[in-house]
């Protein structure tokens, strides 16, 4: 690059050669600190994509990714659509009875125990039963639900510590500069007080401000490490340093045109809790009325073998049973050669509870269930609330935002005129190297104040239980 001359005044104690080497080494410092994160873009770099991508990986994702799965396999166990249970045996008897008279008698005998199917069908969706189905889905829903808000939180925190380990690598090259411009006024004013044009003073305060900036570069650098180290934490495992760009702010919120805060955890949690009260209240009610039980059997057999068949439905729980036995070895009792018998049997049963305490039951079932509602109004109240406070916060960053940028165009405007002057002859290098540093200062700010409203946008997403695009439209 390079940089344009000017036009000096002799110094009074002729140190041309010493002030030649002050400007070629603050041309070389500055212009070299502030442009090596354009060289360090161009190596390996963790783009926010990337980032984005990798957000799902973390423990905690991982553990409610492990929670659905539990709570969907629960559900298949709990609404299997028949359950069925076999049994089967076999038994040896040995021995001998004697009864005073006569022979003795042996006791001795062996065989199968009849062979039994018995089967329920809990699909159906009725009784307890139901009930359980239906709280097995519920935890399927909340399990969905907190892995859709363990996401999100995920994104927010890998969005916070990406920007942040940015801004710290950016803010260390503007440390190093500013150090590096304190240095060459020190070496300026160590001239000029050489020359009887600066006191001791002066020479000591630039000293003191020289050294206050190199604990800022060690400070920075610091920084920049344990910013880093976040990041590489909150994707669970080593990254290449960040690099942009980055979406912008407003593009996060495209698609978003109704509040969807009902969908939030919490808000779902406190409707699943009012539906389960009711559930409650249902099956306190269910087991207070009376009850009827229908039975159906059939029986067969001969005087080798029997087979039974039985189907039973009872209105408390609302389970059909099934049931068939079949004994190979054991037939009726009481028939000879050839002799056969066949049966059905109808039931009907009458079960009355006599609990004094149902008034008490019901009424403990409906105070649980005004408790539910009163909860998830003021829950839904609470997310309402959320959702206006962070849309508040989202447009003061923005408007935070816009300042800041329009404070860097200002910046840049003024350095535009130092260069200016400085190619007129009316302003140092030293001057000038003051304006670029106070630009790309600003730029610092302007981004960092993009960044929270970034991070508003998400914070509202997250309070409307909504997802952004997984590949947001990005600016270069």
């Amino acid at each position: 690059m390079t940089m344009p001359r000017a036009h000096r005044t002799p110094h009074p104690g002729g140190v041309g050669g010493p002030r030649s080497a002050v400007r070629a080494a603050l041309t070389t410092a500055v212009w070299c600190a502030l442009t090596v994160a354009a060289t360090a873009s161009a190596q390996a770099a963790l783009s926010y994509l990337d980032a984005v991508s990798r957000a799902g990986e973390g423990p905690t994702v991982h553990l409610a990714e492990r929670a659905l799965e539990l709570a969907e396999r629960q559900l298949a166990v709990t609404a299997a659509p028949v359950r069925g249970e076999l049994t089967a045996g076999y038994r040896w008897t040995g021995g001998e009875r004697d009864p005073g008279f006569g022979e003795r008698i042996d006791l001795t005998d062996q065989g199968f125990d009849p062979v039994a199917l018995t089967l329920s069908f809990p699909a159906l969706g009725l009784g307890p039963a139901g009930d359980a189905i239906d709280r097995a889905r519920a935890d399927v829903a909340r399990a969905h639900a907190e892995l859709a808000a363990a996401r999100r939180a995920a994104l927010i925190d890998v969005t916070s510590a990406f920007q942040s380990a940015l801004r710290a690598r950016a803010s260390v090259e503007l440390a190093h500069a500013e150090a590096e411009l304190a240095a060459l006024e020190l070496r300026a004013a160590d001239l000029r007080a050489a020359a009887g044009a600066a006191t001791a003073s002066e020479v000591a305060r630039l000293a003191a401000a020289e050294t206050r900036l190199r604990n800022a570069v060690t400070a920075a650098e610091f920084e920049a490490t344990a910013a880093q180290r976040s990041l590489e934490l909150a994707l669970g495992g080593p990254v290449p340093p960040p690099a942009g760009p980055l979406p912008e702010p407003t593009t996060l919120l495209d698609g978003v045109t109704v509040p969807a805060w009902r969908d939030r955890s919490d808000v779902l949690a406190a409707q699943l809790a009012l539906a389960d009260t009711e559930r409650s209240a249902a099956a306190t009610l269910r087991d207070q009325l009376p009850s009827l039980g229908v039975s159906v059997a059939h029986a067969s057999g001969d005087d080798e073998r029997t087979l039974q068949l039985g189907a039973a439905f009872d209105t408390r729980t609302q389970q059909p049973t099934l049931s068939i036995g079949y004994d190979p070895d054991t037939g009726v009792p009481g028939f000879g050669d050839g002799g056969s018998s066949r049966s059905l049997t109808l039931g009907i049963t009458l079960r009355v509870p006599l609990d004094p305490t149902v008034g008490s039951a019901l009424a403990a079932a409906r105070i649980a269930r005004e408790r539910a509602e009163l909860q998830l109004e003021l829950t839904s109240a609470r997310a309402e609330l959320d959702v206006e406070r962070r849309d508040f916060e989202l447009a003061s960053a923005l408007a935070d935002a816009d300042l800041a940028r329009a404070a860097a165009d200002l910046a840049h405007a003024d350095l535009a005129v130092a260069e200016a002057r400085f190619a007129s002859g009316a302003l140092s290098e030293l001057a000038l190297a003051r304006a670029r540093l106070d630009a790309a200062r600003a730029d610092l700010d302007a981004d960092r104040a993009a960044d929270a409203a970034r991070l508003a946008a998400l914070r509202l997403l997250d309070a409307l239980a909504a997802d952004p695009d997984r590949r947001p439209a990005h600016r270069e």
